[in-house]
C-alpha cells in the first residue's frame, strides 16, 4: 500500500481524509461499561477546583475509579492523587464491589497519610454515588475538606 500511495503522491493522513469523506472507514464499536449514574438524591457539589491555583502539596486531591480484572472476576481500583504532585498516590483501595465502605477505606488512607493537616484541602471526584453519600460527606466535613 505504501508504494501505491507514493505513486499517487498521497500521504497516509490524506488517504484517511479521503476515506472518511467517502464513508469508507470501518466504524469501530466502542466497548466500555457505563459506571457513573449522576441521577440520585445525594448532594452534588459544584466543581470549585477549576479556578484554583495550585500552590502547595495536598491542596487538591483528585479521585478516580477504574475497573481491573475481567468479567468473571471484576475488581474496582479507587485511587486518590495529589494534584500538586500529580503522580503521588495518597490513597487507594481495591475491592470487588461498588459500595460506600470501599470508598471510605480509600478516604481513610488519604486522611492518615496527610502531611499538611492544618491547611485547607479540596477534593475532586467524578461524583459517583459513593462520593456523594452522607457518610462520605460527613467525614469530609469533619476533616475540613472542601
Amino acid at each position: 500500500m505504501k508504494d501505491r500511495l507514493k505513486e499517487l503522491s498521497i500521504s497516509r493522513d490524506k488517504l484517511f481524509t479521503i476515506l472518511k469523506a467517502n464513508h469508507l472507514l470501518i466504524q469501530l464499536e466502542k466497548i466500555y461499561h457505563i459506571i457513573t449514574n449522576s441521577y440520585y438524591r445525594f448532594i452534588k457539589h459544584k466543581i470549585q477546583t477549576k479556578e484554583m491555583e495550585f500552590m502547595t502539596p495536598e491542596q487538591v486531591g483528585v479521585s478516580d475509579n477504574t475497573y481491573i480484572g475481567n468479567r468473571k472476576n471484576p475488581s474496582k481500583l479507587l485511587v486518590v492523587n495529589n494534584r500538586f504532585v500529580f503522580k503521588k498516590i495518597t490513597g487507594y483501595n481495591v475491592c470487588d464491589c461498588l459500595n460506600v465502605k470501599a470508598s471510605l477505606l480509600d478516604l481513610e488512607m488519604v486522611l492518615k497519610n496527610r502531611m499538611y493537616r492544618n491547611q485547607s484541602t479540596a477534593y475532586h471526584s467524578d461524583r459517583v454515588l459513593q462520593y456523594c453519600s452522607n457518610k462520605y460527606q460527613i467525614i469530609l466535613d469533619k476533616s475540613d475538606i472542601l
